[in-house]
């Protein structure tokens, strides 16, 4: 193998694709970068069995090939190289020379035969959503997915798409995060996607508009997303039916601004370090509990101790 490319496209494509090689792995491919050359383009591959980031960049290839460099490795020299174009070339012993400027790095290499085959979704079930519209909906549900593995389903966040309607759901036993848009789709899909692959698709999602497309196969689903794909195994399971958590009815409802709510939140929070801190100190347990009592436009907080009681207040503030 023998390319030239540009070093900032090349920084930039390990630098995202490193994020999904395996950081301890009993097979050694897995711990590094397949690079593969062919026409005018060099193709990337992080993978860890359970989910991988590709992307392809322009090169000048005087020499088809692939192979597999060590990540971490790779992506040092990287970085640190002096020129604006890098040039790399592999022998039949996968001895690897990465040149820039007049700087040369040589390094081993891993046959390409190692490592393991990408999942495709070839039959899959295709959906279209602009970047910022799911980095919104992905980051309003994400924080609710379970971190413990006592239910493997739930550390992921379950799609459902049903009547022109994608809704997200997390659970973790305690919170329930749910989020819904319309969408243009008929079709009708649910599977969950772990928290994991999420939270690398949140680094690669934009805040404008530009397209990205799913596409949901029986096992894996692939993310396709300003020229990255992330693709992921789904997690099986039976995910708790959450519907049945939600009152159906209420007694009482409470219009608020969304600012003042949250700067309210944070306030009474504080609070709780507050007092935890200095209860603490002198062998107090933790609040026993927190009550909110609303009359007419005031909102009165009680915190719980063993101590006693600590009351404060504060005017809702109208939507």
């Amino acid at each position: 193998m023998h390319i030239l490319c540009d070093k900032q496209a090349l920084i930039d494509a390990v630098g995202n694709v490193q994020r999904g090689v395996s950081g301890k792995s009993t097979l050694p491919a897995l711990e590094g970068i397949l690079l593969r050359a062919t026409g005018n383009s060099l193709f990337l591959a992080g993978y860890d069995l359970e989910m991988g980031i590709t992307t392809t960049i322009e090169a000048q290839v005087n020499e088809p090939g692939e192979i597999v460099l060590t990540a971490r490795l790779f992506g040092d020299i990287v970085r640190r190289l002096p020129g604006e174009d890098v040039t790399l070339s592999s022998d039949d012993k996968y001895n690897t020379l990465i040149r820039s400027g007049m700087t040369e790095f040589t390094i081993m290499g891993i046959s390409a035969g190692e490592y393991p085959e990408l999942p495709s979704v070839s039959d899959g079930v295709g959906l279209t959503l602009p970047q910022n519209l799911l980095r919104s909906m992905i980051r309003q549900t994400l924080f609710a997915v379970a971190q413990t593995d006592a239910r493997p389903v739930h550390t992921g966040v379950q799609f459902e798409l049903e009547e022109g309607v994608l809704r997200l759901v997390a659970v973790d036993g305690t919170r329930l995060a749910m989020r819904k848009e319309e969408v243009k789709s008929g079709e009708t899909m649910q599977f969950v996607v772990p928290g994991k692959t999420l939270s690398e698709v949140l680094k690669l999602l934009s805040d404008e508009d530009t397209p990205a497309a799913l596409a949901v196969g029986r096992r894996h689903i692939v993310l396709e997303i300003g020229g990255y794909a992330v693709i992921s195994r789904l997690l099986d399971g039976e995910f708790l039916p959450y519907r049945k958590a939600i009152p159906q009815g209420s007694t009482t409802t409470i219009k608020v601004g969304t600012r003042s709510l949250m700067d309210a939140v944070e306030r009474a929070v504080h609070t709780l370090h507050v007092l935890s801190s200095a209860l603490g100190r002198i062998g107090s347990r933790f609040f026993l509990c927190v009550t909110v009592r609303f009359s007419e436009r005031i909102a009165a907080r009680s915190l719980f101790t063993e101590y006693g009681e600590y009351v404060g207040a504060g005017a809702l503030t109208a939507a």
